[in-house]
């Protein structure tokens, strides 16, 4: 990881910032496949709510197995073509999965082909726009830690960026609610190609922004004071040439050893757990709830109206998330997520039918859930990453919430077709019960392996020298520990 010492202010202050990446890609998000994508294939695709179980299950199938396979090829075209490289694989996905998306809607234009209204071609068609979303979580979330990590040297600020994209997907489905409510679900299609031109256009004036700050860098450091400063650093540091040798070639690390590398300790392993199974719960919540509040009696505008309230309370969580995860470490703040998502869930079960107004009193937590349980996993796994292989770690963290949302979205879909939501949501409250409570017993005995050594408050970050050369140790010694797995 390169420190606060080797960060570019220059570079920081003429580019433009991940945040409006998240901005515009979470907007393209929330239109192919928000909140809102449960009822679209319930009225689309005339889908009963275990076959719409079964299409999500598929989808996030796809999108785990896929993830950590993009995340790779998109750090190895960052290294073929600097500051271009992952968003080539960005603007792909984008522009692949909207097509993708919008043949959803192929039998409003042929109506004779009956093949075209089956649930079966809907999955078909869904398969392909998963594989094509799966390039976004792992590439957006690796560019950002790239960034943070060359120009702030601190990867745990990215709750800062990722708050831009909680705004988008608010404002987002805000905006779609009563739109759906006006013209039904036929207003997706324009909305999905207005927003994926938008997200191209950021992808590509957020590359050339750091081609133009990196050129910018470059210059600088051709002047012969900044040449001789660089000349004495590296006579101060004989092993320096050595270093080098040793981030150059952690590239060429398999999956298997980064996965090994992240959950081969008793704590990796309760961390993934419970992250595991709280993504079961959460997964059923994020994409089967407004099928919920239908069946409260809610429309189209209320769940515009909840996603806002989420939002709401999202944001400041994602902006406070570093200090929090500075301070307690990423065990504690994964079991703060864990401990919202069972007071909110098992208050839903509570609601009684025709008043669904009282969900927003318990939305709010959504925001300690998400951003809790987001910041905690992308902070843990970049913590264990060797230098260039931001995206591949991302996309272990996608994968395992992949693998989490089939489960949930396949034994949630089943479990509301047979006993109704009220008992579905009661089994993801006591696994979550389960994970959180591993994770706790297993943070208690192992305190200092994951949580002392690494979060411990440091004082001034930009001026502690010392934390950075034990980064860098770290580094080393997780780079060394590859090489023996390989």
């Amino acid at each position: 990881m390169t420190g606060n010492n080797n960060a570019n202010p220059v570079a920081t202050a003429s580019s433009l910032r991940p945040r409006i990446l998240y901005g515009s890609l979470f907007a393209w998000m929330s239109i192919t496949g928000g909140r809102f994508l449960a009822p679209f294939l319930e009225h689309e695709a005339l889908c009963a709510d275990s076959m719409i179980g079964i299409i999500l299950a598929f989808q996030y199938g796809i999108m785990g197995v896929l993830s950590p396979l993009l995340g790779s090829l998109a750090d190895a075209q960052e290294r073929e073509h600097p500051n271009f490289g992952r968003a080539k694989v960005l603007t792909r996905g984008a522009l692949i999965g909207s097509l993708c998306f919008i043949l959803h809607g192929a039998s409003r234009v042929w109506p004779s082909f009956p093949f075209l209204k089956t649930w079966g071609y809907h999955l078909v068609v869904h398969c392909g726009h998963a594989s094509c979303f799966a390039t976004m979580f792992p590439v957006l979330d690796g560019m950002t830690v790239d960034y943070l990590k060359r120009y702030s040297g601190d990867s745990k600020d990215y709750g800062k960026e990722r708050m831009y994209g909680a705004v988008s997907w608010g404002i987002a489905n805000l905006m779609l609610g009563p739109l759906i409510d006006m013209f039904g679900f036929v207003v997706y299609y324009p909305c999905t190609v207005v927003v994926a031109l938008y997200a191209v256009i950021t992808i590509i004036l957020f590359s050339r922004s750091q081609t133009h700050a990196q050129a910018q860098s470059s210059s600088q450091q051709a002047d012969p004071l900044s040449a001789l400063e660089g000349n004495t650093n590296s006579e101060e540091d004989p092993n320096s040439k050595a270093q080098s040798t040793e981030t150059d070639a952690s590239p060429d690390c398999s999956t298997l050893s980064l996965v090994l590398l992240v959950f081969g300790t008793a704590y990796g392993a309760a961390f993934g757990f419970c992250y595991f199974i709280l993504n079961t719960g959460f997964s059923v919540v994020e994409n089967m709830v407004f099928l919920f509040l239908e069946f409260l009696g809610g429309s189209n505008t209320v769940c515009g109206i909840t996603v806002a309230v989420t939002v709401v309370f999202e944001i400041p969580m994602f902006h406070i998330a570093p200090a929090m995860l500075r301070k307690y470490g990423v065990g504690w703040l994964l079991l703060l997520a864990c401990a919202a998502f069972w007071i909110r869930v098992m208050g839903y079960t509570m609601i009684p039918e025709g008043q669904p107004w009282w969900i927003l009193l318990l939305e709010w937590l959504h925001g300690f859930t998400y951003a809790g349980a987001q910041s905690s996993a992308v902070e843990f796994v970049t913590q264990q990453m060797p230098p260039g292989l931001e995206a591949s770690g991302q996309g272990i963290v996608n994968f395992v919430r992949g693998m989490a949302s089939i489960i949930g979205l396949y034994a949630g879909g089943a479990l509301q077709d047979a006993f109704g939501p009220r008992v579905m949501y009661r089994v993801f409250v006591a696994a979550v019960t389960v994970g959180m409570t591993l994770l706790a017993v297993v943070r208690c005995k192992y305190p200092s392996e994951q949580e002392q050594a690494r979060y411990d408050p440091i004082p001034d970050v930009s001026e502690s020298s010392r934390h950075w050369d034990v980064v860098h140790r770290r580094n080393s010694s997780r780079s060394s520990s590859i090489r023996d797995l390989n």
